[in-house]
């Protein structure tokens, strides 16, 4: 008997992904985290992931002559983490950092 017969809510199945060698990546280079909603016994429930990117200003300076104080942020995807999911970017996201700075550091060796 497989698991989901026993418990339809829950079962198990290997995840396949379909990526497309073609897309092209959107470069980001803001992350904003915030808190999602609460469930009705007043915990919070997942946090809000928004990923962006900031173009830098041709000009420091706008028509006016003053520095430019802000500039648009470009929204590339808004994502809802459940506290699972974002225990797994974190754990997943920390893992490709070590591997980044240990092929860096045999880079400037």
């Amino acid at each position: 008997m497989s698991p989901h017969q026993n418990d339809p809510q829950e079962f198990h199945a290997q995840a396949v992904w379909n990526i497309d060698g073609f897309e092209l990546p959107s470069y980001v280079n803001q992350v904003v985290l915030h808190p999602g909603i609460t469930g009705s016994d007043g915990a919070q429930e997942g946090v809000y992931l928004h990923l962006g990117h900031v173009m830098p200003p041709a000009f420091p300076t706008g028509p006016d002559g003053r520095p430019v104080e802000e500039v648009p942020v470009v929204n590339v995807g808004s994502f809802f983490l459940t506290p699972q999911a974002l225990d797994n970017l974190a754990h997943a996201a920390q893992e490709a950092a070590q591997r980044l700075r240990a092929e860096q550091g045999r880079r400037e060796r």
